[in-house]
């Protein structure tokens, strides 16, 4: 098995050490990196790099026009890029050994000498600088801080005004100096002229087109100038101020130095006072706001010559809001909206301007209940449907015979279907409004009498029925079971032919009674009445059907009707306005009308009037 040993540098160090002489040893150098610095360092001492060797160090550059060493210790001439060589010397056992890097010497900053404060009387007028001290050969240049003051042309400064000013020296670069600067305060001693009042004062846009500008008295003879603060209230050219608008400016008077006087300024203050605007004035309105939606109405602002922007409010926002130019309806109720115009150009804001708005509602009512009474019941007491207006009620009925009104409560009279419209008045902020029921009264059955058996006779049309009794004043209607022995012709029964029928009566609904039950009775038909038909004349031919010819006239109507086999020929004569000519019931025409065998009943009527009734036999 090998054993490993370690053997420690520092071992082999000290080994080395104790090597006689005339064995060599290895110089180990470290790294350095490149070497900077700047020509106003002067000499700088440089570190050479590490070694393991005792021996002494020593630099040299490959231009010593750049720099020159002794020892360690480098001699900085002039900007520029060389290359340094550090060299140890042997020293015992190790050998000597060599380190080279590039040396980079940088333009430097000048060290300047005092640039020293000055103070001058005005009236000296000029002055001329020096320039300080400076390991640099770079030219040299002068500023002021203020040209008003003191103004500088190469090194000649001309002294302007009194005040103070700070002259900045600025050295130029060269190829081994950087740029450098220095500063010094210049105080220029001047008499400050005593100033009278610049008093302030007070225009009216309207009424001065332009004032011209009186300086203050003063000891110096200096010219005047003007200057204002806003020139978009005044303008000043020379010594002319012009007003454009309202507002306020401040006037800056300012003369100039002159005579061993510094310069001098005073201030007042122009107020330009605007023009009234010439406004209109706004209209009251009133605005109906349906139950279903909110409108939103444009107003019109006043009329004015100023261009001024309008702003709008309203008093109540509860009733309407405003944005921009429209006012959203809000609800019911009374608003103040005011109109206010904003200065503009020479006009001044408008005084305010004041309408009224008001705002009505259109009512809303909850739906009344339609009732059903029987006559005689006790009376109905009206109850208002909830309403949001507080407009007073009026009740009117239909029908005073079925229903009357008193206040709010109801007598029923007579049966029947009667309205009862409940409206409510206009409030200071509702419209009127209305609302209905109905009220259906049922009439009482009426008590009805015997219906005694009936007899007319044919073609009677005067004949009159005997109705039975009743405490109902309602009109009685009739109804035949057959219309070959009689019919009813505008209400009233007609006989047709001899012959026995049932006659049913109804009484209609009248006063506190309803429709009666129906009632039937026996109607007979006797034969007509001697001399109300004429007998037809019978025609020599062979022809076995009559052609009787039968005619009536009442006022400026004649009637006539002639039947050959089986048809029956109707003719009118005169206005046939109103007639209604019919045929057993059938309605019949003004000429020929084919007919079938058996009685055939022609009835001729004018409105409610019959102008005609006959029966023929048709075979």
């Amino acid at each position: 098995m090998k054993r490993k040993v370690v053997i420690s540098l520092a071992l082999v160090l000290s080994s080395l050490a104790s090597i006689p002489a005339a064995w060599s040893a290895t110089t180990l150098l470290g790294s350095i990196s490149a070497i900077t610095t700047t020509l106003d360092q002067g000499t700088v001492t440089v570190t050479p790099p590490t070694t393991n060797s005792p021996g002494a160090f020593s630099v040299s550059f490959d231009n010593p026009a750049i720099a020159t060493a002794k020892g360690l210790v480098v001699t900085l001439l002039s900007p520029g890029t060389t290359r340094i060589t550090f060299t140890q010397a042997a020293s015992g056992a190790y050998a000597s050994a060599t380190r080279t890097v590039q040396f980079y010497v940088r333009p430097g900053t000048p060290r300047l000498g005092v640039f020293a404060s000055k103070t001058v009387a005005l009236n000296t007028n000029s002055l001329t600088l020096d320039a300080p001290t400076s390991t640099s050969k770079g030219s040299w240049t002068f500023t002021s801080s203020d040209a008003a003051i003191a103004s500088v042309s190469g090194n000649k400064v001309s002294l302007l005004d009194g005040g103070k000013v700070t002259i900045t020296a600025t050295q130029g670069a060269t190829a081994e100096w950087l740029t450098a600067k220095t500063t010094m305060e210049l105080t220029i001693t001047a008499v400050t002229p005593t100033l009278g009042t610049f008093t302030s004062i007070t225009l009216t846009i309207d009424s001065i087109a332009k004032v011209d500008l009186t300086p203050p008295t003063s000891n110096s003879v200096g010219s005047w100038t003007f200057t204002s603060s806003a020139p978009g209230v005044a303008t000043i050219s020379g010594v002319t101020l012009t007003p454009l608008r309202a507002g306020t400016t401040t006037v800056t008077a300012r003369q100039s130095p002159s005579g061993g006087y510094s310069s001098a300024k005073t201030t007042m203050v122009v107020t330009v006072l605007a023009a009234d605007p010439s406004v209109g004035s706004l209209s009251d309105i009133t605005v109906i706001q349906s139950a279903s939606s909110s409108p939103s109405i444009s107003l019109v602002v006043p009329t004015s010559n100023s261009t001024g922007t309008w702003t709008l409010t309203s008093s109540d926002a509860k009733v309407a809001t405003i944005d921009g130019n429209n006012a959203r309806i809000i609800a019911p109720g009374k608003t103040t909206i005011t109109a206010l115009q904003e200065a503009s150009a020479k006009f001044g804001p408008s005084k305010p301007v004041t309408m009224t708005l008001t705002v009505k509602g259109t009512p809303t009512y909850t739906t009344l209940p339609n009732l059903e009474k029987l006559a005689g019941d006790p009376d109905v007491v009206i109850v208002n449907p909830v309403s949001k207006s507080d407009g007073a009620w009026t009740y009117i009925s239909s029908d005073p015979k079925i229903a009357t009104v008193s206040g709010n409560s109801i007598k029923l009279g007579d049966a029947g279907l009667v309205t009862i419209t409940l409206s409510q008045a206009a409030s200071a902020y509702w419209v009127a409004g209305m609302t209905q029921f109905t009220i259906r009264v049922l009439g009482v059955t009426p008590t009805i009498g015997i219906f005694d058996a009936q007899s007319i006779a044919a073609e009677d049309t005067t004949a009159k029925i005997k109705n039975p009794t009743s405490n109902s004043p309602g009109v009685w209607t009739y109804s035949v079971l057959d219309e070959k022995v009689a019919k009813v012709v505008n209400g009233a029964v007609v006989g047709v032919a001899p012959g026995t029928t049932t006659l049913s009566a109804v009484q209609s609904p009248g006063g506190k009674y309803g429709q009666s039950n129906t009632v039937q009775t026996t109607l007979t038909v006797t034969a007509k009445v001697a001399g109300a038909t004429p007998k037809p004349t019978l025609s020599p031919s062979a022809s076995p059907t009559p052609k009787p010819s039968v005619s009536a006239s009442t006022g400026n109507t004649t009637i006539n009707v002639s039947v050959s086999n089986r048809v029956m020929t109707i003719a009118v004569v005169g206005s046939t306005a109103g007639l209604k000519i019919t045929i057993n019931g059938v309605v019949a025409k003004i000429g020929n009308n084919p007919v079938k065998s058996g009685n055939r009943t022609v009835l001729a009527t004018v409105g409610t009037k019959v102008i005609y009734m006959k029966t023929f036999k048709i075979k």
